[in-house]
């Protein structure tokens, strides 16, 4: 019985009542943000489904930068994680932030949302993980391209990643 009632939770009936679940626990979510010191708003309100965050560090590498992100929720959130795409507004040289040219919409690593997600977890877990990449980005588990070669130096010469990190901070890709 209650595998039949599981699988019928996941199907969207004619009311959508998958896409309203989904919004209904967006909102929970959203009323539970103590303690983050980003900004998270709803872009649309009528779409739940899509949030915005913008992280601005108080300290390290990435101080004074202002960083945008996307999440979007699938309809069977929080069984499935969010999607996260950074935003902008410049690109990155970060191991866990995709930072290659020619893109308005870069990809994020953040374990939390791939390998070690759980229904448990909320926004508030993913905010504290977007404010923690910039705190101590996983240099271990870089995305590909230009993140792997920003994790590559970090390891090398951080002396060297820090200074090309402020940079392109200021939009200078050089």
């Amino acid at each position: 019985m209650i595998s039949r009632m599981a699988n019928r939770a996941g199907q969207p009936n004619a009311a959508g009542l998958t896409v309203q679940t989904a919004g209904l626990r967006v909102d929970r979510d959203l009323g539970n943000l103590d303690e983050t010191t980003a900004t998270v708003s709803l872009p649309d309100p009528n779409d739940k489904l899509t949030v915005v965050i913008v992280v601005k560090p108080m300290d390290g590498i990435w101080k004074g930068g202002t960083f945008k992100f996307r999440l979007q929720f699938p309809t069977d959130y929080p069984h499935t994680a969010p999607k996260c795409q950074y935003l902008g507004p410049t690109r990155l040289w970060h191991p866990n932030i995709e930072g290659d040219a020619d893109k308005t919409e870069w990809g994020v690593c953040l374990n939390i949302l791939r390998k070690d997600w759980k229904p448990v977890l909320g926004i508030r877990d993913i905010v504290f993980g977007l404010e923690m990449m910039f705190f101590e980005p996983n240099i271990e588990d870089p995305l590909p391209g230009t993140a792997k070669l920003a994790a590559q130096q970090f390891k090398d010469d951080f002396r060297g990643f820090t200074a090309k990190a402020a940079r392109w901070l200021q939009g200078n890709y050089s």
